[in-house]
């Protein structure tokens, strides 16, 4: 078993990671979390170029349909906010389970779209949402603590 894993077990998730610009932030973190980033997509010659740095030995696109249809388990998607549901629903329908970065969606339609995609595919769907700690909320945070805003 390895000694330095966070997990009590020795399993491996390969994920691919599908937007490069945050979703490289992520890349120290697996170590820790038995997750070999094994897969990087996107457009971005730059984001590519750099993810290629960080993960030589992984396979690098820009073709989402390439990508999608490599052995891994599991995608972060961190594309752009306004793409995640249907990027979400495309992994599913690939096989992938998914971690969404930030926001999913922004309609209830799409919601409703990428429940559904869950319970057809029987894919494992999370949601990460970092914007609430971002420095600006976070001192908009402090400044309610305070407050500043008076009574809502």
């Amino acid at each position: 078993m390895a000694n330095d894993s966070i997990f009590k077990t020795d399993k491996r998730l390969k994920l691919g990671i599908w937007g490069l610009g945050r979703g490289q932030s992520f890349i120290a973190s697996a170590k820790a979390l038995n997750i070999d980033v094994v897969a990087g997509c996107d457009f971005h010659a730059n984001m590519r170029a750099s993810f290629q740095k960080n993960c030589p030995a992984a396979f690098l696109t820009a073709d989402e349909d390439a990508f999608l249809a490599r052995d891994f388990d599991a995608v972060l998607v961190a594309t752009y906010c306004p793409d995640h549901a249907a990027h979400a629903i495309k992994a599913m329908k690939a096989g992938k389970h998914v971690l969404s970065e930030v926001t999913a969606f922004f309609t209830p339609a799409q919601g409703v779209e990428l429940v559904e995609a869950v319970e057809r595919y029987g894919r494992v769907y999370n949601l990460a949402e970092n914007y609430p700690f971002s420095v600006e909320n976070m001192y908009l945070a402090k400044l309610w603590r305070e407050g500043f805003f008076g009574d809502l």
